[in-house]
């Protein structure tokens, strides 16, 4: 049956298996547990002012924003995980991938306020048993550090702080140990410490590095449910340099990239009239400017004009530069009738006397205010 449905009323775990046939009678399975009884956390992030990139000028003001269902309006600032992050270079699955750290963090910081630990342990205080702190001083995080404490919160031990031994959980599987010890072990590094859930910051980690783009994560842990454990929700937005490389387009017709050292290496050069490459979901919110680094070697190109369109190759035309044969500096193109919210921006490539020669090669463009 095609989009099956099924409403669960009762809370639990429910494990559903998916079997596909395909004309030739091949079969396919795949099985994925329902949890029922504990709806996830919603995580929003907001930032004021551009949705795509950042700028040299700008502070970074942000908030998140977590709703539960369950846990309703007693959600603890202190308990939302935020990281921000600069990555050089800008790869997409990243956004499917940054956030992966804080849910560790999130979820462990959770299970350990949940659990019988606050009887033996405290964040900075020695207890029955050692501060957190101070399993975080004693044991670098390294993966075999990991996998030992793991094993020691599910199967206990002693010896190392005293006299006093740790029971045993092995009730808590290895998957909630290990998210225990990372949150833990995370506690006397700074750069692993949570950003507050509403500030306004100095952007300064792109300094001296590569063109890249700023991860921003966000995630919480709720408190459970009667039956169903604590269930995690996050977000993570990128906020990327506003130098993007041409080559880098999401879309494009008639362009080839090739590799040109005294350009600075990789170029989309534009073949043919009304070739063009395109960027998919750019905000161009304050962007007054983009500066276009597209050269015409005589005798091997012959130049052209750019058009910056929105929406599509016939879409709006928010700008315009002439790329003279023989022109070696980049093109600064003033921007009017900028659309709102996020758009595909088309950069069309003409020139009717083109006879079938090349128009002239794109190394980046750079997207300002002034």
């Amino acid at each position: 049956m095609a989009n099956p449905k099924f409403t669960f009323k009762k809370a639990g775990i429910y494990p559903v298996q998916l079997d596909v046939t395909d004309a030739l009678g091949n079969v396919n399975s795949k099985t994925i547990n329902i949890k029922v009884g504990n709806e996830e956390p919603k995580i929003t992030i907001t930032t004021k002012g551009n949705k795509t990139f950042f700028f040299e000028e700008d502070q970074l003001e942000y908030e998140v924003k977590v709703t539960d269902k369950e846990d309703g309006a007693s959600i603890n600032q202190n308990d939302i995980m935020v990281s921000i992050d600069y990555l050089e270079g800008f790869d997409k699955t990243i956004l499917a991938q940054g956030h992966q750290s804080n849910i560790g963090f999130a979820t462990g910081k959770r299970l350990i306020e949940l659990s019988d630990c606050k009887s033996c342990h405290q964040l900075e205080e020695k207890s029955v048993g050692p501060a957190y702190k101070e399993v975080a001083k004693k044991y670098r995080r390294s993966a075999q550090n990991v996998v030992m404490l793991t094993e020691k919160i599910i199967k206990g031990g002693g010896g190392v702080w005293g006299e006093q031994g740790m029971a045993a959980h092995p009730q808590v599987s290895t998957s909630e140990a290990k998210d225990m010890v990372e949150y833990i072990l995370s506690l006397n590094d700074p750069k692993k410490a949570s950003k507050p859930a509403k500030a306004t910051i100095d952007l300064t980690d792109h300094k001296g590095k590569k063109d890249g783009a700023y991860i921003i994560s966000a995630s919480y842990t709720d408190k459970g449910g009667k039956v169903i454990g604590p269930q995690n929700g996050s977000q993570t937005i990128a906020l990327r340099s506003s130098k993007i490389k041409a080559i880098s387009f999401d879309e494009s017709k008639a362009i080839m990239k090739f590799k040109v050292e005294a350009l600075g290496g990789d170029v989309a050069v534009a073949t043919e009239n009304n070739s063009y490459l395109a960027f998919k979901d750019l905000d161009l919110t304050g962007v007054n400017f983009a500066t276009i680094g597209a050269f015409s070697s005589a005798g091997q190109t012959v130049g052209g004009t750019i058009e910056i369109r929105s929406g599509s190759i016939s879409g709006a035309k928010i700008g315009s530069c002439e790329v003279k044969t023989g022109s070696l500096a980049p093109s600064k193109v003033t921007l009017s009738n900028l659309p709102a919210g996020q758009q595909s921006l088309y950069f069309v490539f003409t020139n009717p006397n083109a006879s079938g020669k090349p128009l002239f090669a794109v190394t980046d463009i750079v997207f300002s205010k002034k």
